[in-house]
């Protein structure tokens, strides 16, 4: 008897675990790799954090989704979701907002609950088990505040090759892989070059088919002086004292530097004339007729003097007159063309003797 009493207790034991046993191990199964949870406790608040990918397996470069979701009462104010740098295999495109609604009312629980949830759209480019970022959550419970820590998780990506196992699978057809952010800047540039190619080769083209438009040449110093003596006589009389002079004097300045190639604008007369006659390239009655005219122009506008319309017509006869006591210089003869040779008493002499004067041949 004392053995039979020894006996019986464990069958009952055997049963239970022969009967529990597979239910056990199929709940395992079934959310083995699915959901990861986390269930703490701060600030007196029970807090559940999930991690979820679907599918949990994935061939390399296929979407997957990634879900955390965070239980917490409704009084916490979850922050912004900080995600871990590190992993270069993924690429990971976050939510724009969190979604959250209320959780289910819960009997032993008195306070309400919210259930924030981001969704995540994950690629990776990595075979076998590829860890997924570390996800903190900042919370703030009222003044206190806390960061959670998502539980670790991890996403199965095969590769684009079946293995060579022996058995056929089924195609699943052409994987066509979106493309990501840097793609489209990528091809954005591209674009862009090209277009600005295209834009450069018709630019060169049209000025090749271009016509050849002929400048005209210049106008002489001196037409360009008696047109300005020209206006300021036939309009020059209502014109300010200073405005009148001024055109004056700018006229006959431009005119001296064209005819001798020195700087004028900028120079007092004294400053020209010293320069003229240092140089000697102008003859000395050019440059006095030019000494009057500006020295004229220059009393009438600084220091006042002068008699009126009278006076004026004066200083616009005395300019008129500059170009025939300072001429323009001659124009150089183009490139390549010979020079005439000068007819001295020799050549008469010849041609004399060859029978004739000198204007024979």
């Amino acid at each position: 008897m004392p053995g039979t009493f020894q006996k019986l207790p464990l069958l009952p034991v055997l049963l239970a675990v022969a009967t529990f046993a597979p239910g056990c191990a199929g709940r395992s199964d079934q959310h083995a790799g699915v959901t990861v949870e986390r269930e703490e406790i701060r600030a007196g608040h029970r807090l559940l954090l999930k991690s979820g990918v679907s599918p949990r397996r994935a061939t390399l470069g296929d979407p997957v989704e990634w879900t955390l979701s965070a239980e917490l009462p409704a009084a916490a104010a979850p922050g912004k979701l900080l995600r871990d740098p590190r992993g270069t295999d993924l690429d990971v495109r976050p939510p724009k907002e969190p979604v959250h609604t209320p959780a289910a009312k819960d009997k032993d629980r008195s306070e309400p609950r919210e259930i924030w949830t981001w969704s995540y759209r994950i690629r990776a480019f990595a075979l076998g088990k590829v860890p997924l970022p570390a996800m903190r959550l900042p919370v703030a419970f009222g003044s206190l505040r806390d960061t959670l820590v998502f539980p670790a998780d991890t996403v199965a990506i095969d590769s684009l090759t079946p293995a060579a196992t022996g058995a056929v699978l089924p195609d699943r057809g052409p994987i066509t892989p979106e493309l990501r952010p840097v793609d489209y800047a990528v091809a954005g540039v591209i674009a862009l070059v090209l277009l600005v190619a295209i834009l450069l080769l018709v630019r060169a083209l049209r000025r090749r088919r271009a016509p050849v438009i002929a400048t005209a040449p210049a106008e002489p110093p001196d037409v360009l002086l008696r047109r300005e003596v020209n206006a300021l006589r036939e309009r020059g009389e209502p014109l300010p004292r200073d405005e009148f002079y001024d055109r004056l004097s700018l006229a006959i300045r431009d005119y001296a530097a064209a005819v001798t190639g020195i700087t004028t604008r900028d120079r007092t007369t004294l400053e020209i004339v010293r320069e003229l006659r240092e140089r000697e390239e102008a003859s000395s009655e050019g440059v006095d007729a030019l000494r009057r005219a500006l020295a004229r122009a220059d009393l009438a506008k600084f220091a006042r003097r002068g008699g009126g319309w009278d006076e004026a017509l004066e200083a616009l006869d005395l300019a008129e007159r500059l170009p025939e006591r300072l001429p323009p210089r001659p124009p150089a003869p183009p490139p390549g063309t010979p020079a005439a040779a000068p007819d001295n008493g020799d050549d008469i002499a010849r041609r004399t003797a060859q029978g004739g004067g000198p204007g024979r041949r």
